[in-house]
C-alpha cells in the first residue's frame, strides 16, 4: 500500500507540475504567439495600404500635367490673406458695373488661432434689383465666399435728391473670404 500511496503522490505532483507549467509557461507563450500574429497581420496590411499609395502618387506624378490646370485654377478661388487687394478690386468693379455706391471694410480677425478666412463688411446703396444681381455676383464669382449676413433697409437718402427712387436700399453685407494657407 505505501507503494501505491507513493506512486499516487508522485503522479499528482507530476500533474501539478504539468498544469503549473502550462499555467505559467505555456499559455503565456501562447499568448505572445497570438499577439505577434495581429501585429505581423497589421504589418502586412500596413505594407500593402503604403503600396497602393504609392502606385497612387505615381500615377498623380504621371498625370499632373492633367491636373496642374485645374489646381491653379482651385489656387485662384482662394484670397491673398496678406494682401486681399484683388478681392476688393473685385468687389469694387462689380459694385461699379452694376451703378452700385460702396464702401469696403476689413474686419478684424476673431481671436481663434488657425484661420481660413478673412471677412469684410461691404455697405453699399442702390436700387433692390442690383443690389440682388450683386449678391448672385458674389456668389458665382472667382473667389470662394460665404455671404454670412445680408441686411437690407430702405435707403436713408432724402426724398428731395434727384436721384431717389423707391427701390432704392441700402444694404449690409458680411462676407467671409476663404484664404490660402
Amino acid at each position: 500500500m505505501a507503494s501505491k500511496k507513493k506512486i499516487n503522490i508522485a503522479l499528482i505532483i507530476f500533474v501539478l507540475i504539468v498544469v503549473a507549467l502550462i499555467a505559467f509557461f505555456i499559455r503565456p507563450l501562447l499568448a505572445e504567439i497570438k499577439m505577434s500574429s495581429k501585429e505581423a497581420f497589421l504589418e502586412k496590411n500596413n505594407i500593402a495600404t503604403l503600396g497602393i499609395q504609392a502606385n497612387e502618387i505615381e500615377n498623380f506624378e504621371k498625370k499632373y500635367s492633367l491636373y496642374k490646370p485645374n489646381l491653379e485654377k482651385i489656387e485662384q478661388l482662394f484670397v491673398d490673406s496678406k494682401n486681399p487687394v484683388d478681392f476688393i478690386k473685385f468687389l469694387e468693379k462689380t459694385a461699379s458695373d452694376l451703378e452700385i455706391t460702396s464702401k469696403i471694410s476689413l474686419l478684424p480677425p476673431p481671436k481663434k488661432g488657425n484661420q481660413n478666412f478673412i471677412s469684410f463688411q461691404f455697405f453699399s446703396s442702390g436700387d433692390f434689383s442690383k443690389m440682388l444681381e450683386f449678391s448672385e455676383k458674389l456668389e458665382t464669382g472667382p473667389y470662394l465666399i460665404e455671404i454670412k449676413n445680408l441686411t437690407i433697409k430702405n435707403s436713408t437718402e432724402q426724398n428731395i435728391s434727384k436721384n431717389y427712387s423707391p427701390e432704392k436700399v441700402d444694404t449690409l453685407f458680411l462676407i467671409k473670404a476663404f484664404t490660402k494657407q
